[in-house]
């Protein structure tokens, strides 16, 4: 009886699958999509936003000023995140959390980068990306 317990018990074990998220290595190339600022309680308003990534380097623009506030510098993939480090230099005049700066988790479809997330307290900042060809 004991021997099928552990049988019941392996074959469980073994037939779970872990959903790993799949890990980035390589982001070069230019995306264009939509950013979000997510409020609760409120509508949010997109904007068309394209990034280019070059050599652990990258730059963008959006179609509505600082919505977001994209510019230039570094970034580094680090496990499940995307650490921005931008060199500009901003006026005091808006949200400071619209600036590309940070740590951004991000998701893979069809192993390309797909969307960056970066959580403050309720709000969150989302750009939904697609690699142009």
């Amino acid at each position: 009886m004991k021997i099928n317990h552990l049988l019941f018990f392996l074959l469980i074990f073994w037939s779970c699958k872990s959903e790993e998220t799949p890990v980035l290595t390589n982001i070069e190339g230019t995306y264009t999509g939509q950013f979000y600022f997510t409020v609760p309680n409120t509508d949010f308003v997109s904007s068309d936003i394209t990034l280019t990534f070059d050599n652990g380097r990258f730059s963008g623009t959006s179609n509505k000023s600082k919505y977001p506030a994209i510019c230039r510098g570094t970034y580094e993939i680090v496990g499940n995140e995307i650490k921005f480090t931008d060199e500009c230099i901003w006026t005091a005049e808006f949200n400071w959390g619209l600036i590309l700066s940070g740590n951004f988790k991000y998701t893979v479809k069809d192993a390309k980068l797909s969307n960056l997330t970066k959580k403050e307290g309720e709000n969150s900042y989302v750009y939904n990306l697609s690699k142009s060809k």
